[in-house]
């Protein structure tokens, strides 16, 4: 399905190729890219079908509802405009047009980031076709479920279990609508899937390139939005203190020096990027800075307004107050209609159920406990650097978003340990009244 999946974007390319030489001539931006994209959801359609995987349809319906979202977004706003569409979709929209007409701003530290800078670059090439753009979020958001698939294939989850954790990445709402409209999330959301697909392979084969390759990835997603560093917190958690033979959490002199190599390469890449990695932190210069940014709240969907925050005490006793309404929120006593009250049991309820699912079947965590209790540090750890710099649920929803691919992750290998045990418990039963009948 990969493969299928890397002709289809080999095929998009050409076809960027071909719209290059004809920019000039083009007069109906609009027409002309939605003929090149439908073109396209038809050969991709073609090419998933044609993958003997199980999966195949489940992937193929995923593929479409974000199409037909995507369309939703740009030709139906008229009738109701989808959640985190407006504003910042049009920022991005118009910046990336800003660019095409001056690629000198790709070298600026113009707002609007990476994202925009590629989005630029995209319409320097084929003119300012939205469609196309919104179209590439739609693979990279189809890239993230199949590369969802590959991570709990690499585990060997239990096919049933993998099956339901798979249906519930092709059609959870909120990835639906990242993956339709035009904004960052989508990007770094892929990149933490595939940097987990490479840390899996480390947790399995004590692969260093493996593992220095997670960290690159995140590297990368670190420059569309730099709250994603927190994920590699998570593995350098795992990667300094999980001895793999005995599987226990320990200080290591050998992992210590395994370590070094590996500070050295973070070292190198924050030297040459580092403002592009940091850029999130550039106007946290002193502590009153972060102060004022974490009582900031706006918007409608603002929560703790009345929290204030003026000292590291203060930041350190509410700051897990703030971390639980990042990856909860909109909570019932903040619902203000039917819009929060639909996304909290379309959204916020997941998390919360994956969390409570930790807690709830923690005794039957045998084989990958220590993976599964990396995956929830993660989590804890990106909740607490976006919880000091997020104050509203509508941008807690957009955020928690990059993390994802770790929810799905962490439930698929919680299920299956589950299942292994009751399983493997229930054969021991049987065994044991056999005996006692013969």
């Amino acid at each position: 399905m990969t493969n299928n999946l890397g002709i289809s974007w080999l095929i998009l390319l050409v076809e960027i190729l071909i719209l290059s030489f004809f920019k000039n001539i083009i007069t109906d931006y609009a027409t002309v890219g939605f003929g090149v994209v439908g073109l396209h959801v038809l050969v991709t359609v073609f090419l998933l079908f044609g993958s003997s995987d199980r999966f195949s349809g489940l992937i193929v319906t995923a593929f479409l509802l974000r199409f037909l979202v995507m369309l939703w977004d740009i030709y139906g706003k008229s009738v109701f405009v989808l959640p985190s569409s407006g504003f910042d979709t049009e920022f991005y929209y118009q910046t990336a047009i800003k660019i095409s007409e001056d690629l000198n701003l790709v070298f600026s530290g113009i707002r609007g980031g990476v994202y925009a800078k590629i989005l630029g670059i995209l319409f320097a090439l084929v003119g300012p076709m939205r469609i196309l753009a919104q179209y590439m979020n739609v693979l990279i958001g189809l890239m993230t479920v199949i590369t969802i698939y590959q991570v709990l294939d690499e585990l060997k989850i239990n096919s049933r279990v993998a099956y339901i954790v798979i249906t519930i990445a092709s059609f959870f709402p909120y990835s639906l609508i990242m993956s339709g409209v035009l904004l960052r999330e989508i990007f770094p959301t892929y990149l933490i899937a595939i940097s987990l697909l490479y840390f899996v392979g480390w947790y399995k084969n004590q692969s260093i390139v493996s593992f220095v390759s997670s960290l690159l990835l995140l590297g990368i997603g670190s420059m569309f939005h730099s709250g994603v560093i927190g994920v590699a917190v998570g593995y350098l958690f795992m990667f300094l203190f999980l001895n793999q033979s005995t599987q226990k959490f320990e200080i290591n002199v050998q992992n210590v020096l395994k370590f070094l190599p590996v500070v050295v390469l973070i070292f190198l890449f924050a030297t040459q990027f580092g403002d592009a990695i940091f850029f999130k932190f550039r106007n946290l210069q002193n502590p009153s800075d972060i102060y004022e940014n974490v009582t900031s709240a706006m918007g409608g969907s603002a929560y703790l307004e009345g929290m204030a925050i003026n000292s590291p005490m203060q930041l350190t006793l509410f700051s897990p107050i703030r971390a639980f309404y990042f990856l909860f929120s909109p909570l019932p006593m903040d619902w203000r209609g039917g819009v929060d009250i639909f996304s909290f049991f379309m959204d916020s309820l997941f998390y919360f159920y994956v969390v409570y699912y930790f807690f709830k079947n923690r005794k039957w965590f045998v084989d990958n406990k220590k993976l599964i209790i990396a995956l929830l540090i993660i989590i804890l750890i990106v909740a607490f650097i976006f919880g000091i710099g997020v104050s509203n649920a509508g941008t807690a929803m957009r955020h928690r978003q990059k993390i994802i691919p770790v929810f799905m992750v962490m439930l698929a290998l919680m299920m299956n340990e589950k299942y292994k045990t009751v399983q493997l418990n229930g054969e021991i039963k049987t065994r044991k009244v056999s005996q006692k009948e013969k």
